[in-house]
């Protein structure tokens, strides 16, 4: 013991050491957790009825169990402002509120009437919101939502951030986050896209279907302009259980599921101002060069290799290019767009089509088809964004990158800058190719 002394005695930095363990270790050993005082959300709902928000928080808490499955609760509260509803909940939980943590955030399409950028705005700026937070809203309450949320883990594993990060990669190909909200908001037109899921009873549908959208057999309606071929976009309907906090007493009354039909919210100066089913979700992508993996069938093919047939084709990979020009003070929009597809699939009126798909070439006449197709998708949806003045598909960056000088005269010639994109003429060239 008397060496112990020396060396402490003869060494100042190991009786430092010595000091600090004896003056913290008992304050380190008692003090509470951060967990006994913060509360990990993962998730954030927002509803607004008759001027009072509520605000729905899915909430983690720590528990230890053998299924690796996460233990979640939905905690709401309510006030005259989303401060005020946010403090309530706070108050229900008795735990400090951190949104860090939060991957996705949900708001009713009823928020969406007025400019929701004043709502979430708070979120962001003072509770400490990730900027890289999924925004996303739903035709039922964002409470709701949570609830039919927090059962998917329960009945089958799968997280809401998972879910929601398929179809931000996979469905809208686009970044709907938080930051990709405000920088639409305050861009030249003020627009964005927010990802739009729906609740059901186990419907598959989804949602509406608008104008030239797929039916339950994935064919297009006999009335499009252009008839026998579709496409459709990789979606996912996934199931909950019975919603938490809800009254029903089982079985499948009451059941909430998050359905995915592919469509979007487009959202300008903070409003929701047209709502889009996939296959104008499809326009949009039409010249966006990571929207692949989709399939686009083909029917009633006559020639001399099939007859009657139905061939689908997967989109295996896209190359676009995009040049801007005036010409003689008119601005002109040009896509090249090349498709890389291959034959997975194939039927004709007696069996299925034996070919190979590896070395398959793609006939004019189903190139044609195909080449119309996406040429129409795009059209529709141009109609779309013409009708409510949103660029969500790159133009007015394309032009300031390519030609700034010319392209702010072209808008101060316009009586209404904000509806430049029907001054715009807009060329197509689509290109198709076997993978």
């Amino acid at each position: 013991m008397k060496n112990a002394f020396k060396k402490i005695k003869h060494n100042p930095m190991l009786f430092v050491f010595v000091l600090i363990l004896i003056f913290f270790t008992p304050a380190a050993l008692f003090i509470p957790g951060q967990g006994n005082a913060c509360s990990v959300i993962t998730a954030v709902g927002i509803d607004k009825q008759n001027e009072e928000y509520e605000i729905s928080l899915l909430t983690f808490i720590p528990t230890p169990n053998q299924t690796y499955l996460e233990t979640n609760s939905i905690v709401a509260g309510k006030g005259d402002s989303i401060a005020a509803a946010l403090l309530n909940a706070s108050l229900t939980l008795g735990r400090k509120i951190c949104l860090s943590h939060a991957k996705t955030t949900v708001v009713s399409t009823s928020l969406l009437e007025n400019n929701i950028s004043q709502d979430i705005d708070y979120l962001g700026r003072v509770a400490s919101l990730s900027e890289n937070t999924i925004l996303i809203c739903t035709d039922a309450s964002a409470k709701e939502f949570l609830q039919a949320a927090q059962s998917l883990e329960k009945d089958i594993g799968l997280k809401l951030e998972e879910l929601i990060n398929y179809n931000v990669g996979s469905v809208y190909v686009t970044d709907t986050s938080l930051e990709a909200f405000f920088k639409g908001y305050y861009s030249q037109t003020g627009s964005s896209i927010l990802g739009y899921l729906t609740l059901g009873e186990g419907s598959s549908d989804g949602g509406k279907s608008g104008e030239g959208s797929t039916g339950g057999d994935g064919k297009l309606d006999a009335e499009d302009e252009v008839s026998g071929y579709t496409s459709s976009q990789p979606s996912t309907s996934s199931g909950g259980g019975q919603s938490s906090g809800g009254n029903s007493s089982g079985g499948s009354q009451g059941q909430k599921k998050v359905l995915n039909s592919g469509e979007v919210v487009l959202i300008k100066n903070g409003k929701k101002v047209a709502q889009l089913n996939s296959e104008e979700l499809h326009g949009i992508n039409v010249i966006n060069n990571k929207a692949i993996g989709r399939v686009i069938t083909v029917s009633d093919i006559h020639n001399e290799k099939y007859k009657d047939a139905t061939l689908t084709y997967k989109l295996n990979n896209k190359r676009v290019n995009i040049s801007t020009k005036f010409e003689n003070g008119h601005p002109l929009f040009r896509a090249d767009v090349i498709l890389g597809l291959e034959l997975v699939e194939g039927k004709d009126e007696n069996s299925s089509i034996k070919t190979n798909t590896e070395f398959s070439d793609i006939p004019p006449d189903i190139a044609l088809k195909i080449e119309q197709y996406v040429k129409k998708s795009f059209a529709d949806t141009l109609k779309i964004l013409r009708e409510n003045k949103t660029d969500v598909i790159g133009v007015t960056q394309t032009f300031e990158m390519e030609n700034r000088k010319d392209f702010r005269k072209f808008l101060n010639s316009l009586d209404d800058p904000d509806d430049f994109l029907n001054f715009i003429t807009f060329e197509l060239i689509v290109r198709v190719q076997p993978d």
